[in-house]
């Protein structure tokens, strides 16, 4: 069946559209259903359609924006306009950007049936140009009827029956059993094609033992899938010794052809009608690999299958801690904070959209970083300043956690050499805040910390090391020298007006402060005794 999304933002269009044609008896499966165009875009990446009807009026962008957008995604994708506005224009804007057809509202079933069958058309023989352009790519026969019924079941294409399934088994010689087929998807990376007989080479007894019949399909340029009954007993997850059978492939496929390949384990599939569900989930599977990285074997986990992520975006970067670690050179911790944001995208497992916006807002704050110091961003990345190109050219999650950390370590070796004016920025900035907040009687340590973006240990090592003395002291020197000049100005203001103008709220501690300080009390002071201790303001 050809995989149908539809997107209408009112309920009872999509349930018309539904019930105006046989969906099924024309050859199509409806998998998904948007009411706007984000969840649209969505479904799309997440069911990969072959088929969407869209409705032009729909939220957030229209229906000729999104269909913009969705040929520019995935180019095989056919569409149908659904529309109530009888304005050529939009028309014409539809086939320019390549809708199949363009349908007004209400809809006419025999319409739409007629709609349907030219689209099932285009698409099966797309499908069957692919077939044959992989088959010429890979070095096989163009002519490959067995391979376009083997491919009919695992695409899920095609209207195969039980009666034509069994006769296409006996009808093209096929080894395998029917029941109980697991397969597996073998994906290598390279502009050469992997051919049958290089494949044939690596299928030892090893792998053979493991199974009782091999068939192999070729898919696509570099996709292959290995179709076999077990020896043993069929469970609906592979066993230990299915994994263990299929890492020896992956070496062998390695180190004797020298190609780098990943695989993707499916379900075992008790009936040659559910080989087409087996064969999705090898795909999913496979899909592990950006999580977990490249040339590796991956099984399909059921328990990780129906996991739906949110589809508003939260950014598991804290921006905050970042600059503070940046700017208090811990590479240490910026080490452990970068692992602790890569360990929870591998645990949620966000699409990889996401991820690359997730990798982009600690880029931004590395950015704003060396900004802040005066270097230049050519160094850094690939492409001059584009880090954006930089990340989606990545092909997984463990390759954009290492080029994230080499980052780091980069601008850890370039501002090195300009530690000591990084460093009195940091104090000019400490000294500013405190002479203009010196008034909050909450301000402290780790308040101070926060509005520099600092760690309190770090700004109080550096201040103390610029200035020989703590930070504490110094606020409490700035406190008392203000405290004085209101005292020289109004001699009348009270004892606990001049604590509370300069930050004491108990006027009690800001006399035992200023006496210890100026040597002599406040209210002294105030009544003209002007002679502080030695050394002091």
């Amino acid at each position: 069946m050809i995989p149908v999304m539809i997107v209408d933002d009112e309920a009872l269009i999509r349930s018309l559209i539904l019930r105006s044609v046989d969906w099924n008896e024309l050859g199509f499966t409806v998998v998904a259903q948007a009411e706007n165009s984000e969840e649209a875009l969505q479904f799309a990446e997440e069911h990969t359609p072959r088929l969407a009807v869209v409705d032009i009026n729909i939220p957030f962008i229209n229906g000729l924006d999104l269909a913009d957008r969705l040929k520019t995604l995935y180019p095989r994708m056919v569409i149908i306009i659904l529309t109530g506005y009888e304005e050529f224009s939009y028309a014409r804007r539809a086939i320019r950007i390549g809708v199949l057809n363009y349908l007004l509202k209400p809809i006419d079933p025999e319409e739409l049936r007629s709609s349907l069958e030219t689209a099932r058309r285009v698409i099966m023989e797309e499908e069957r140009s692919l077939y044959r352009r992989g088959q010429r790519d890979a070095g096989v026969q163009q002519e490959d009827p067995r391979g376009d019924f083997l491919r009919a079941l695992l695409n899920r294409s095609g209207r195969l029956k039980p009666g034509d399934i069994t006769n296409g088994f006996r009808l093209f010689g096929i080894e395998i059993d029917s029941r109980n087929i697991l397969p597996i998807i073998i994906e290598t990376r390279g502009e050469a094609p992997l051919t049958r007989e290089m494949l044939q080479q690596v299928l030892d007894s090893f792998i053979r033992n493991t199974f009782k019949a091999l068939e192999l399909v070729c898919m696509k340029k570099n996709r292959w899938v290995l179709l076999g009954n077990l020896n043993a007993e069929p469970a609906e997850n592979p066993g230990e010794s299915i994994l263990q059978a299929v890492g020896h492939l992956r070496r062998n496929i390695a180190t004797e052809l020298r190609f780098r390949c990943s695989l993707g384990i499916g379900s075992v599939a008790p009936v040659p009608e559910e080989l087409g569900e087996a064969y999705l989930r090898a795909g999913k599977a496979l899909g592990e690999r950006f999580y977990s990285g490249e040339d590796r074997a991956y099984v399909w986990q059921p328990e990780k299958d129906g996991n739906k992520e949110s589809s508003s975006y939260r950014s598991p970067v804290d921006r905050n801690s970042l600059m503070v670690l940046l700017r208090s050179g811990s590479e240490d911790e910026i080490a452990e904070l970068i692992h602790e944001l890569f360990e929870e995208l591998r645990l949620q497992r966000p699409r990889r959209q996401y991820c690359e916006m997730a990798l982009m807002d600690a880029v931004s704050v590395m950015i704003e970083f060396l900004d802040e110091n005066s270097i230049g961003l050519s160094s850094m990345f690939r492409d001059g300043s584009d880090a954006l190109a930089a990340v989606q050219s990545m092909e997984s999650l463990p390759q954009m956690q290492a080029w994230l950390e080499k980052i780091v370590s980069q601008i850890f070796q370039r501002i090195r050499g300009n530690v000591s004016s990084r460093t009195r920025m940091i104090v000019q900035k400490a000294k500013a805040y405190i002479e203009g907040n010196h008034r909050d009687a909450s301000l402290s340590l780790d308040k101070i910390a926060d509005h520099i973006s600092v760690t309190p240990s770090y700004i109080s090592g550096v201040f103390k090391k610029q200035l020989g003395v703590s930070i504490i002291s110094y606020l409490t020197d700035f406190r008392i020298r203000k405290a004085m000049e209101l005292m020289d100005k109004d001699p009348l203001l009270s004892v606990g007006e001049v604590a509370e103008a300069v930050g004491y709220a108990d006027a009690f501690y800001f006399s035992r402060v200023f006496r210890k300080q100026a040597g002599i009390s406040p209210s002294a002071y105030s009544r003209g005794n002007r002679s502080p201790k030695k050394g002091k303001p």
